[in-house]
């Protein structure tokens, strides 16, 4: 025998109120589309401040797919207006991971350098652009950490120190510390490389 049900009893949701396979494919649709653009928005941000964080581009491209992986997997938690921080955080996470990876590979494997194969020639132009970036990536390399992540989110990404305060969790106080900082630190650096001979690529 059914009991009935009581007035503040809520009723529940029938199978085929719940959404067949049409809203079911019609949500996954839509956060497909969302994803897409989210992905299209901020995968630049996401390899610079890879390569800013001083990796080559191959691996840059590594950490920025990995990085995008986490953004599908977690896409939901994503607190809106926040999405740089968030990607930032992420980003300097797998970067870290990726420097470990490659100082385990320096200290267990011996390359044949003469094995390798020579890049093909670039254009004069192209090539000088990618001469110079590398050479800024070098020098951002040499700072510290933390002084390099607030020269790079302020100088070159245009954040405000509010937002680098924030996104980093110290106060702004601090920000504007390390940003001065880290200005003097890459003045005399820069300096050091402008007047030091060439010692090619690093990457």
């Amino acid at each position: 025998m059914t009991l009935p049900r009581t007035p503040s009893e809520p009723a529940r949701a029938r199978p085929e109120d719940r959404g067949g396979p049409e809203v079911q494919g019609a949500a996954d649709r839509q956060r497909t589309a969302l994803l897409e653009e989210f992905v299209r928005r901020h995968v630049g941000f996401v390899w610079r401040v890879a390569r800013h964080c001083g990796l080559c581009e191959q691996d840059a491209d590594d950490v920025t797919q990995k990085v995008m992986i986490t953004v599908m997997q977690r896409f939901e938690v994503i607190e809106s207006g926040r999405e740089r921080a968030y990607l930032y955080r992420v980003t300097r996470n797998h970067v870290r991971k990726a420097n470990r990876t490659l100082e385990r590979r320096r200290e267990d494997v011996t390359e044949d350098f003469s094995m390798r194969i020579a890049p093909l020639p670039e254009p004069d132009a192209l090539l000088e652009r990618r001469r110079a970036h590398d050479e800024l990536c070098r020098i951002l390399a040499c700072l510290p950490e933390k002084m390099r992540e607030v020269f790079v989110l302020f100088e070159f990404e245009g954040w405000t120190q509010l937002e680098i305060s924030s996104a980093l969790g110290v106060a702004q106080g601090t920000v504007a510390s390390r940003l001065r900082r880290a200005r003097e630190a890459f003045q005399q650096l820069a300096s050091h490389l402008v007047t030091s001979p060439s010692g090619g690529r690093d990457e």
